[in-house]
């Protein structure tokens, strides 16, 4: 009986640990001067590029608050892929608060209600 009350909760940690976000591409998000490439002669970032590169930029100890809502939120909206052209490349994100999975404690008291930037893309 007492494993069984242990496995629950390791259980419930490890599958809200690995949880992957979901993301919505709004209309527009890779149009000209939404996505454009980082160097002359490469191409603007695919949504596969985009997703990976938010997944690897979630860390809710971060200073920047869109890696700390990437990691904190379970819906992303990406309004814009890598643009910007000079050193502070990004992406632009929102956070919508009306999506169940957003309504989590932690992701609420971070998410801002506007968009965000994740840096470095």
């Amino acid at each position: 009986m007492r494993q069984i009350i242990f496995a629950v909760p390791v259980l419930f940690l490890c599958t809200t640990a690995f949880a992957k976000t979901t993301y919505e591409f709004r209309y527009g998000w890779d149009a000209k001067g939404n996505n454009d490439p980082s160097t002359p002669n490469t191409r603007p970032y695919t949504a596969a590029q985009i997703e990976k590169f938010l997944e690897t930029k979630k860390n809710r100890k971060a200073i920047e608050t869109g890696s700390q809502l990437l990691d904190l939120c379970g819906y992303v909206i990406v309004e814009k892929g890598c643009h910007q052209q000079g050193h502070d490349r990004h992406v632009t994100i929102s956070i919508p608060a009306a999506n169940r999975s957003n309504q989590k404690q932690l992701c609420v008291a971070k998410n801002t209600g506007g968009s965000v930037h994740v840096y470095g893309c």
